[in-house]
C-alpha cells in the first residue's frame, strides 16, 4: 500500500527505487485527504518520525486528596499524607508491511519512457493509496481486536453481522468491497479455528437499516457466531469464552492482535485493558448510554454535561463522529430546536450543522466507518493537547543486502513482475481517556 496520490509521476526518470521512496515515504501520515473526515483525524494525530519499539507514558488516577482534611482550633492530629496515584503505561508499537507489484514489461518501459507509461503505475500506486487511508479510517473506528465483524446468521450467500457485537467492528461498515477476510471460529474457552475459512466480499449493504455483506466462500465454511478478521490479524484465542462466543478477556490486550488499536481500543469504560491502562474510576472514558432509545439532542447535552463535570473546560469540542444514519435522525431536529445551528469552516471549506453547548460547536462529521449506534467526540486539539497520539515511523524499504526490488515468487516459481515492499511502525496512545466521550447503545430514524 502507497501512501501519496502518484500525482506528477509522469515526470519521473531514474530507477523504480527511487520513484516508489517518494511515493511512499513523503509525507506518510501528513497529507490530509479531505474525501475521508476520518483520515484528516488520524492524520492530525500524528506526533513523531522516530520507529521504537514502545512508547511509556504516565497517567496520574488521583490527587491524594486525602492528605486535605477539616480540622477544629487546638491541638489536634495532622491529616496523613496521601500520595497522588500514578498509572504507568506502555504502548508496543505494531508493525505493518505494504506491497506493491508492477509487471516487468511496465516497469521497464517506466523507466525508459517515463512520460508514457508511468501513468498507469501512478494509478496503481494511489490505489494502494487510498487503501491505506481508508484502512486507517477504518481501524480507528475498532477496538484492535483484528475482528471486522461477528456473523449474526447466514443465508444463501448474505452474511448479516451483528449490530452490537461484543468484540471488533460492524461488520459491513467495516469490510471493504472484493476483500478476503479469515474466517474464525470459537471452538471453546481459549480455543479458536483460525484457518476454518476465507470469503470474499462481493457487495454490502449498511444502509436503511441493514448490516450485511454477500460473499463468495472462497475457502472452508461460515456459520452464525463466526467472526472476520483481517488476513494478517486473526483474533487471538484468549477472546474465545466458549464454543461460538467471543468476549473479552480480563488481561492486557494491546499485545493480542497485530492491529493498531483505534478509539474503541485506548478509551473505554467497560473495564478492560490496553497499553497498562485500566478503563475504571477517573481512567475511564466520558460516556452515555442511551438505554436503547432514539438518538436525540438531550444525549448530546448530556454527555457533554458529563464531560464538563469530569475534565473542566481544559479541552474545546468542535466535531462528533457519527453515522449518516444518526445525521439524518438529527437534520429531523434541526428547524424545532435552536442548539442545532449551521457550522462553517473557512480554513477546511466545511459546511455542515451542529449542536452548541456553551462555547462549544459540535459540528456534526458524518463517517462511513461510524458505528449507527455510537457517536464519538475528541477534543478539537487531542494531539497538542496530549489527549490521543499517533507515533510511528515514516515507511521504510524491505532490503536483501543492497536491493530493494524483487522478483514476484509465485505458486510455481518466479514471475515476470516487480515487487517493492515497505514497512512502518504505528501505534495510538490516549493521555486522557476521560477527555475522549461517547454516546452509546440507540437507535436511528
Amino acid at each position: 500500500m502507497a501512501y501519496l496520490n502518484g500525482s506528477g509521476l509522469s515526470g519521473v526518470s531514474g530507477d523504480l527505487t527511487s520513484l516508489l521512496q517518494v511515493v511512499f515515504t513523503k509525507g506518510i501520515m501528513l497529507q490530509i485527504n479531505e474525501e475521508f473526515a476520518d483520515w484528516e483525524n488520524v492524520s492530525k494525530l500524528k506526533v513523531d518520525n522516530k520507529n521504537p519499539r514502545s512508547i511509556a507514558y504516565m497517567l496520574q488516577k488521583s490527587l491524594g486528596s486525602t492528605a486535605v482534611q477539616p480540622a477544629g482550633s487546638g491541638r489536634i492530629t495532622l491529616p496523613k499524607a496521601q500520595e497522588v496515584s500514578l498509572e504507568e503505561c506502555e504502548a508496543v508499537l505494531k508493525r505493518m508491511y505494504s506491497t506493491i507489484e508492477v509487471n516487468y514489461d511496465l516497469w521497464k518501459d517506466a523507466m525508459t519512457t517515463p512520460e508514457k507509461y508511468a501513468e498507469p503505475l501512478a494509478l496503481e500506486i494511489e490505489s494502494k493509496s487510498i487503501a491505506q487511508k481508508r484502512y486507517l479510517s477504518n481501524v480507528f473506528h475498532r477496538d484492535g481486536s483484528g475482528v471486522v465483524g461477528t456473523v449474526a446468521s447466514v443465508v444463501g450467500s448474505v452474511v448479516t453481522f451483528e449490530d452490537s457485537p461484543v468484540i471488533g467492528g460492524q461488520g459491513a461498515r467495516h469490510v471493504e468491497f472484493e476483500e478476503q477476510y479469515a474466517v474464525v471460529e470459537a471452538t471453546g474457552a481459549g480455543s479458536v479455528d483460525t484457518a476454518k475459512g476465507v470469503v470474499q466480499i462481493s457487495d454490502k449493504e449498511r444502509n436503511d437499516g441493514k448490516n450485511e455483506a454477500t460473499i463468495v466462500v472462497v475457502s472452508g465454511s461460515i456459520e452464525a457466531g463466526d467472526v472476520l478478521c483481517k488476513l494478517g490479524a486473526p483474533v487471538d484465542a484468549a477472546y474465545a469464552s466458549g464454543a461460538g462466543t467471543f468476549a473479552k478477556p480480563s488481561g492486557e490486550l494491546s499485545q493480542l492482535s497485530n492491529e493498531v488499536g483505534g478509539i474503541y481500543a485506548v478509551a473505554n469504560d467497560d473495564g478492560s485493558t490496553y497499553n497498562g491502562v485500566k478503563f475504571e474510576g477517573s481512567l475511564k472514558a466520558t460516556n452515555v448510554d442511551a438505554g436503547g432509545a432514539l438518538i436525540d439532542l438531550d444525549h448530546i447535552q448530556r454527555v457533554m454535561d458529563k464531560l464538563r463535570v469530569r475534565v473542566g473546560s481544559k479541552y474545546k469540542y468542535n466535531q462528533m463522529l457519527m453515522s449518516p444514519e444518526v445525521n439524518r435522525t438529527f437534520l429531523q431536529s434541526q428547524e424545532s430546536d435552536r442548539r442545532l445551528v449551521s457550522i462553517s469552516d473557512t480554513d477546511r471549506g466545511f459546511k455542515s450543522f451542529g449542536f452548541i453547548h456553551g462555547s462549544d460547536h459540535l459540528a456534526c462529521e458524518v463517517s462511513e466507518f461510524a458505528w449507527s449506534n455510537k457517536i464519538k467526540l475528541i477534543p478539537s486539539d487531542a494531539k497538542g493537547a496530549g489527549v490521543l497520539q499517533l507515533h510511528g515511523s515514516e515507511f521504510q524499504e524491505v532490503k536483501a543486502g543492497a536491493s530493494s526490488e524483487f522478483l514476484a515468487n509465485g505458486a510455481d516459481g518466479y514471475e515476470t513482475a516487480i515487487q517493492k515492499f515497505m514497512y512502518g511502525y504505528l501505534g495510538l496512545i490516549c493521555r486522557h481517556p476521560a477527555a475522549v466521550a461517547g454516546i452509546e447503545n440507540f437507535t436511528t430514524l
